[in-house]
């Protein structure tokens, strides 16, 4: 296992001058280092600030047509980091089987979820197969929050189930939309994360803004503009005094002025997605970018019957690109891929991410 994330972080690194390069002098010579697929829309919460309906499309792709695709990537990309999320992952009954497999043909592999369904069996399994990493959404330091956000018994749930990853000593991170409802629980969140010895916190910015009727933006936009400075500066504070938050400073910087409107602070701020990642929807479809997911309105060209180095080098791909690559949007601000931090502050994030598997 070790040997894997060692030679996936020797390709990050001439990635991360070949994305540069690339950017600077129009060229096309860098590969995804990360693959994001939604391996399902089907989805057992209902959360506030999200805008997918959870219901399950039966053309979704079945397991032997994922596995052609993850050797499809194998071949092209040789090590790749590979995030399964959705709706809800677990709700597919053959999700260790195509883990195990993306994870035996040269991927690292996490799982994005909301933890309702992982029980003392499901960690087993987690603990035996080829899955890198759990990560978990967790929107507040309470079932009152946690659960209005998302659906009742989630709390309690997501909580049992990091006690029991725990003790397998697997590796958890946390994922936090930061909204209205929860900006008073964010340092919590953090001693929480520090206490229990989990990999580190992710704070991401609420998005989907333009999708929301005004009654959802008056529940959960976040407008205290005063508290929005005092929180994200505590948060900026405990980052500097090395608590386990994931985000760059400058991360958390942006994301304060995202929340306080702040336009001015977002100059010469470009979203590197385009260079890093491969964005694919629960048809094989590829997408392009994260944010399509949300619309279903264009394809890019689909795995089932193009490489994805086909796709990745299409001049209909190469232009989106371009014109991606200078979106001024402000979105995915908490995955960092609109902060363009240097490469030590990537490689930070990456250890944090995965540190139990390369030997802490």
């Amino acid at each position: 296992m070790e040997t894997k994330f060692l030679k996936f972080a020797s390709r990050c690194l001439t990635h991360y001058y070949i994305k540069k390069m690339d950017r600077y002098f129009n060229t096309n010579l860098s590969k995804p280092a990360t693959v994001m697929i939604y391996v399902t829309h089907a989805c057992n919460s209902r959360c506030k600030f999200c805008t997918l309906n959870g219901k399950r499309n039966p053309n979704e792709l079945g397991t032997e047509e994922w596995k052609k695709i993850f050797f499809s990537l194998k071949e092209w990309l040789g090590y790749y980091y590979l995030n399964l999320m959705g709706g809800e992952p677990f709700l597919r009954k053959d999700l260790f089987e195509i883990a195990n497999f993306a994870s035996e043909n040269g991927a690292i592999v996490d799982i994005t979820t909301n933890g309702f369904l992982i029980n003392k069996k499901i960690v087993k399994k987690i603990a035996a197969s080829g899955i890198s990493k759990i990560i978990f959404s967790l929107d507040g330091m309470n079932p009152e929050t946690h659960d209005w956000l998302r659906q009742p018994g989630f709390f309690d749930k997501v909580m049992s189930a990091i006690d029991e990853l725990k003790n397998e000593n697997i590796n958890i991170t946390l994922n936090t939309v930061i909204n209205k409802c929860n900006m008073d629980q964010l340092e919590d969140l953090v001693m929480f994360t520090h206490r229990n010895n989990l990999n580190g916190i992710r704070f991401i910015e609420l998005q989907d803004i333009e999708l929301m009727t005004q009654e959802m933006k008056r529940k959960v936009l976040p407008n205290d503009k005063k508290k929005i400075k005092a929180v994200m500066g505590n948060l900026i504070l405990l980052k500097k005094n090395g608590y386990p938050i994931m985000n760059s400073v400058k991360n958390l910087e942006l994301i304060k002025m995202y929340f306080l409107n702040i336009s001015s602070g977002f100059k010469g701020i470009f979203c590197d997605l385009p260079f890093d990642q491969l964005c694919i929807d629960a048809f094989g479809n590829v997408l392009p970018c994260y944010k399509a997911n949300k619309f279903f309105t264009e394809s890019l060209g689909n795995l089932l019957s193009k490489k994805p180095e086909d796709v990745w080098n299409s001049e209909t791909y190469v232009k989106s690109r371009k014109l991606r690559s200078k979106c001024m949007k402000r979105c995915m601000l908490g995955d960092g891929y609109v902060s363009n931090d240097g490469i030590f502050s990537n490689a930070k994030r990456f250890y944090m991410g995965f540190r139990k598997n390369i030997g802490s």
